[in-house]
C-alpha cells in the first residue's frame, strides 16, 4: 500500500503519543538550570557593587596632604586627570582601584601608620599602573564571562589564574620603574599582615601560594620586556582556548542532540 500510494514513512499515534510522554526535557533543565545560577551570581555581584559604593560615601575621605604630595609626584599622565585618593577606614573595603570611568584609589587607614613614605610609593605606582592599564574595564569583561559561563569549573580556574597574573605584571612594571626590590617587597609583606577579607586575598595573592608565587615572580624580574609580551601572550592564550573549548563543546553537544534525534526518528519509521 505505500508503494502504491508513495508514502514514505507511517506515523503510528499512539506509539509517538507514547515516546513523547516518556522523554525527559533535559534541554530544558539545563537552561533553568544555567539561568538561574546566571541571576544569582549577578544579583551577588551587583549587591556587592552597591555595598562598596555605599561604604564609599559613607566611611571615606580625602587622605591628607602627604599621600596627595606623594601622588602628584609619582602620577605619570597631566594632573586634572589623577584619581581621587580616598582613605577609609571601613573595615569592609580593602585597597584597590574603584571604578572605571572615573577610577579611584581605596587606602585602607591602617596603610597610614604600617607603611612608610617608599613603600606608600609602592604602593600608588601598582594602583596607577593598574588605572594605566584600565585593568578596571578587563577586569569587569573578564568577570561577565566568568558569570556567562559559571558551569563549567575550567573559567572559575582561569578566572584566579587571570587576576593573579595581572598582580605579577603590575608588581614587575613598579620595581622597573622604581628599581627598588626591597621597599616593594617590605610593602607586600606588611599588607599580607593586616586583616583583610579572604576574597581579596585569593584574588589579588596576598596569601598562601598566590603570594608566594608573586615573591618568586619578583626575584626573577629582568630588565627586558620580554616576560611582559610572554604573559600577555599567555592570557590571551589561555582566553582564545577557553572560548575554542566552550564553542566546541557546545557544537558537539548540539551534534549530539541532533543525531539522537534523527535516530530517534528512524526508530519512529522503523
Amino acid at each position: 500500500v505505500s508503494e502504491v500510494l508513495r508514502i514514505d514513512a507511517w506515523l503510528d499515534f499512539e506509539t509517538s503519543e507514547g515516546v513523547v510522554s516518556e522523554a525527559f526535557p533535559w534541554g530544558a533543565v539545563a537552561l533553568g538550570v544555567w539561568l538561574l545560577g546566571l541571576l544569582i551570581i549577578s544579583c551577588l555581584w551587583l549587591r556587592q557593587y552597591r555595598q562598596v559604593k555605599r561604604s564609599l560615601i559613607a566611611g571615606c575621605k580625602k587622605t591628607d596632604p602627604d599621600w596627595q604630595r606623594l601622588a602628584k609626584s609619582v602620577w605619570e599622565k597631566p594632573e586634572h586627570s589623577m584619581p581621587r585618593i580616598l582613605i577609609c577606614a571601613d573595615q569592609s573595603l580593602v585597597a584597590g582601584v574603584f571604578g572605571m570611568r572615573r577610577p579611584m584609589i581605596i587606602v585602607p587607614a591602617s596603610f597610614s601608620q604600617e607603611l612608610n613614605e617608599e613603600e606608600r610609593v609602592a604602593f600608588l605606582l601598582h594602583e596607577f599602573q593598574h588605572i594605566y592599564k584600565h585593568d578596571n574595564l578587563w577586569l569587569f569583561a573578564q568577570k561577565f564571562i566568568r558569570n556567562l559561563f559559571w558551569i563549567h569549573p575550567l573559567v572559575w580556574w582561569l578566572d584566579r589564574q587571570i587576576s593573579a597574573e595581572r598582580e605579577i605584571m603590575r608588581d614587575e612594571e613598579v620595581i622597573r620603574k622604581t628599581n627598588n626590590v626591597t621597599s616593594y617587597l617590605n610593602c607586600l609583606m606588611k599588607v599580607s599582615n593586616i586583616k583583610l577579607p579572604s576574597s581579596y586575598t585569593t584574588s589579588v595573592g596576598i596569601k598562601g601560594s598566590p603570594f608566594a608565587r608573586r615573591v618568586r615572580s619578583i626575584g626573577k624580574i629582568r630588565n627586558s620586556r620580554f616576560m611582559d609580551w610572554l604573559s600577555a601572550f599567555g592570557s590571551i592564550t589561555a582566553i582564545f582556548g577557553l572560548t575554542l573549548f566552550l564553542s566546541t563543546t557546545l557544537s558537539i553537544s548540539n551534534l549530539q542532540a541532533a543525531e539522537d534525534r534523527n535516530e530517534s526518528s528512524l526508530r519512529d519509521k522503523d
